[in-house]
């Protein structure tokens, strides 16, 4: 499982974050997963218009509420 993959600003718009998720997509093809289920924090516009340009698509919301 990965939890967290974050591309710093500097190296933004190179297609690195593509390259990441490329390669976990063969790593997790090789392994003989059917399926990748990834999460991303509401309103990360630009991780979402990522996912989606890579084929993802939407198919639950969760919602949280801090009982403190």
């Amino acid at each position: 499982m990965i939890n967290t993959a974050y591309v710093l600003p500097t190296y933004r718009r190179q297609g690195i974050a593509s390259l990441l998720l490329a390669s976990t997509e063969a790593k997790c093809r090789a392994w003989g997963a059917t399926g990748i289920h990834l999460g991303f924090i509401e309103g990360n516009v630009a991780a979402e218009a990522a996912y989606r340009k890579a084929g993802y698509m939407t198919t639950r919301r969760s919602m949280l509420r801090s009982l403190d």
